[in-house]
């Protein structure tokens, strides 16, 4: 009896705080968001139907949208958004975007005169984070210390951007923002690299999907690896060219393994070969000392594996 009580007791004291102890929901698989691992029809189909639209349809319990509200339960209280519609740059549009379990992040989706953002709220301590722009699908760190996303406007570059996600006076901040867009995308001629979702394989390294578009239309995937070293994010190439020479009819030149010699760069391998490599290994015990890469180039009718450390030759073989 006295257990009974105890259970009763402690149901009416939750209900009278007001705190819910039921857990976020994930997004369903036709609710994806963000919307960068779609392709182009998936993406316009997303946004003809809204999010929010499709997770309510789904029977998503994570927000509530009053009017011009939106209202979302977080594990101490509650954070809410106000609609601000206005024929000027001050208007500000929010919506509910989805709930990631891996990181613990709320996304709401907020837009206003010619900008496009995302907001990160731990559903745990309430702090928010607000990215220059949209985040990458998956872009999120273990640990949730660190974040990619692109910019918010449609610009040739997409540019790639990271930063970390730290605390000041218990409010959540964004900060040591760096643009990547050089090191790791491309935007030449009617050739763009769109990131698509990022996979951590450590800390320090990452691959990035691409979408290839050429002329505006989706020319097929890319996957490229960036590593953090000496603090600065560098590729071991840039996506899409092998594309971009496939959609010209252009082929790689054929050279003969011999001339290839130890010490010789990225870029003097690059240019003995016509191009960038088509695949690429993360050498396992690479992960030690987080510069071993294995590039791959087809080279007459055979796979050649060359091995760099540093970025500097040190073994081939077919």
């Amino acid at each position: 009896m006295k257990r009974t009580k105890l259970k009763i007791s402690l149901i009416l004291t939750a209900l009278a705080s007001g705190q819910s102890f039921a857990a976020p929901q994930e997004n369903p698989d036709q609710c994806q968001y963000p919307l960068s691992s779609l392709s182009q029809k998936q993406q316009i189909a997303m946004m003809q139907q809204g999010i929010e639209s499709c997770l309510l349809a789904a029977g998503n319990q994570n927000f509530k949208r009053q009017g011009k509200q939106l209202i979302i339960p977080l594990a101490k209280g509650k954070v809410t958004y106000l609609n601000k519609p206005s024929e000027y740059d001050t208007h500000r549009t929010y919506q509910y975007g989805g709930y990631d379990k891996k990181n613990g992040f709320h996304l709401v989706d907020g837009s206003g005169g010619e900008w496009h953002w995302h907001e990160l709220i731990s559903h745990t301590t309430g702090y928010r984070y607000t990215l220059d722009g949209v985040l990458i699908a998956g872009g999120v760190s273990p640990g949730a210390n660190l974040a990619f996303f692109t910019s918010g406007e449609m610009s040739c570059g997409n540019e790639v951007y990271v930063g970390k996600l730290t605390t000041e006076k218990k409010q959540g901040v964004l900060k040591e923002v760096e643009n990547l867009t050089p090191q790791v995308s491309v935007c030449q001629d009617e050739l763009v690299s769109v990131p698509a979702s990022i996979e951590w394989v450590s800390h320090r390294r990452v691959r990035i999907q691409w979408h290839c578009q050429f002329n505006f239309e989706e020319q097929g995937q890319d996957e490229t690896l960036i590593v953090n070293q000496n603090g600065h994010w560098q590729a071991d190439r840039l996506p899409c060219l092998s594309n971009a020479k496939t959609q010209g009819q252009t082929q790689l030149a054929k050279h003969d393994k011999a001339v290839l010699s130890e010490n010789m760069s990225l870029n003097e391998v690059e240019a003995l070969f016509g191009g960038d490599a088509e695949a690429f290994v993360v050498d396992p015990f690479g992960l030690l000392t987080e510069s071993s890469i294995t590039r791959i180039w087809s080279v007459n009718g055979a796979k050649l594996k060359v091995k760099f450390v540093d970025d500097k030759v040190v073994s081939w073989s077919y």
